[in-house]
């Protein structure tokens, strides 16, 4: 007969759980207070407050006044959203003649974009990368250091684990290219990287799944 251990969870491990919960929770609902949270989630309120606090800490969440309690007396009902504006990142589809950059917030809004012509070329191309990142997060008036992120859909065979490209009918380069690496010596951040249609098909999953929150 099979028997089976409870392993309780680390402290730590809770902690991030719950970070992650209070913060969909707020993130759905646009804004919300912490006895909203508790009641929605079942955390209980001790726990609900030191997810926030530590939410806080990091502006992933902010504070506002309700507009019904602005010239109110006495102590105001701690109304929480989202901060869409805590961090930015980055996208890249290498198509096979044009390369497009995008720069989303936190809310998955589009905030600049631009195209230019493919060089056909890995190390051109690991060249161009980040002259290009730098030059949308200046024209959006945004810090390089907000910038968490870069997802890249690339044609052919990916390898995820390593960040590598395969050989591709469009772009001229060893098999295995050691993309990643390459743009992490101008790039600091963390950078994914998908095969285009496997992507593709990951964003139409998240935009149908946003539907029904």
């Amino acid at each position: 007969m099979k028997t089976y251990r409870k392993i309780a969870a680390r402290p730590e491990s809770m902690g991030r759980l719950n970070q992650k919960l209070v913060l969909d929770q707020i993130r759905i609902n646009g804004s919300t207070s912490r006895a909203e949270i508790a009641r929605k989630t079942g955390l209980s309120k001790p726990s609900v407050s030191r997810a926030v606090d530590i939410l806080l800490r990091k502006k992933l969440v902010l504070r506002e006044d309700s507009p019904k309690d602005r010239g109110r007396i006495g102590r105001k009902p701690e109304i929480l959203k989202f901060n869409t504006k805590a961090a930015y990142f980055g996208s890249i589809d290498i198509g096979g003649t044009k390369i497009t950059f995008g720069l989303g917030d936190l809310s998955g809004e589009l905030l600049e974009e631009c195209h230019i012509g493919n060089p056909r070329n890995w190390d051109k191309i690991v060249k161009i990368i980040p002259e290009e990142i730098k030059k949308i997060l200046k024209n959006a008036n945004i810090s390089q250091k907000k910038l968490r992120g870069i997802a890249i859909a690339a044609q052919g065979v990916v390898n995820i684990d390593k960040g590598t490209v395969g050989s591709s009918p469009n772009i001229n380069g060893p098999e295995g290219y050691p993309l990643r690496e390459k743009l992490r010596k101008n790039l600091p951040v963390s950078i994914w990287i998908e095969n285009d249609v496997n992507l593709a098909a990951i964003g139409e999953f998240w935009k149908e799944q946003e539907k029904y929150r």
